[in-house]
């Protein structure tokens, strides 16, 4: 089943008057009754099914890990293997280690981290969330491609006529094309926590790779991954720096901190957010 409005997208209700299946951004509520925008009767409010701001507890996400009394253990090994990441492959463990923080949070266990020993499992699902990362940002590769080539144009000497005109397109072309890739990666970095959220959820790379799917997620509760994208940048670009002033070891140890708030502001949206559907069997 998907919306009847967003194709791709799971329904989380129907309308009482036509039976419609919609989405969260499409449901009306009237009277504690959910409606299509066509059936409401009079002035509605839009039914809030997913997560607000409000019911992020994000104080938590900073401390929660302290009530494992093995927390400073599992942190050793975690910023072992950040900096075992260095070589590319062990970065999977890291990716499926989050992912397994993920799925606890999900769950409504915040209590413990999980252990490092079903590591053949984060291996597999961290490659596959790289796999995920990857093919979205296919687009971002060609145009950063496209916009180098347009680099060593701008780079050539120019002289007057046609070549001079070449030129200026081609400065045109290179700005442009820069600040696409940004805006892109924004974007994914924004809808990022959707991406991982539905892989953990689902276990399907397929569903993951749904835009339509990842879009409708980012859409119905806009503020809240605002709200998370935020937080996440400034852990991630401001405490993991933090590690250069304790010098190398430190840097992957602040590395690995921020990896631990960053999941369990996902794991809160993946729990709060219904529309993904659970895990497919085996």
């Amino acid at each position: 089943m998907e919306c009847e409005n967003h194709p791709g997208v799971e329904p989380v209700a129907r309308c009482v008057s036509c039976g419609k299946y919609l989405c969260a951004s499409c449901v009306h509520k009237r009277d504690n009754k959910l409606y299509c925008k066509d059936c409401v009767p009079g002035e509605s409010e839009p039914a809030h099914i997913l997560v607000s701001p409000e019911d992020l507890h994000i104080s938590r996400a900073f401390t929660y890990f302290i009530e494992d009394k093995r927390w400073p253990q599992k942190a050793l090994i975690g910023t072992l293997f950040m900096l075992a990441s260095l070589l590319i492959v062990p970065f999977f463990f890291v990716l499926g280690y989050e992912l397994e923080i993920v799925r606890s949070v999900a769950a409504g266990d915040d209590r413990a981290l999980p252990e490092w020993t079903n590591l053949g499992r984060m291996f597999k699902e961290g490659a596959s969330l790289f796999l995920i990362g990857l093919v979205y940002s296919i687009p971002v590769i060609i145009v950063a491609a496209g916009v180098s080539v347009l680099g060593l144009v701008v780079g050539q000497p120019g002289q007057g006529g046609l070549r001079g005109l070449l030129i200026g397109l081609a400065v045109v072309g290179f700005i442009i094309g820069w600040l696409a890739v940004v805006a892109y990666g924004v974007l994914l970095r924004l809808a990022s926590p959707a991406i991982a959220g539905t892989y953990v959820k689902t276990g399907r790379i397929k569903r993951a790779l749904q835009p339509g799917v990842i879009v409708g997620l980012v859409r119905a509760d806009i503020k809240a991954y605002l709200l998370v994208f935020l937080i996440t940048a400034f852990v991630t670009g401001t405490i993991a720096f933090l590690g250069v002033v304790a010098c190398c070891i430190g840097v992957f140890a602040t590395t690995f901190y921020a990896l631990l708030v960053n999941a369990h502001l996902i794991g809160q949206l993946t729990r709060l957010n219904p529309i993904q559907g659970e895990a497919d069997a085996g």
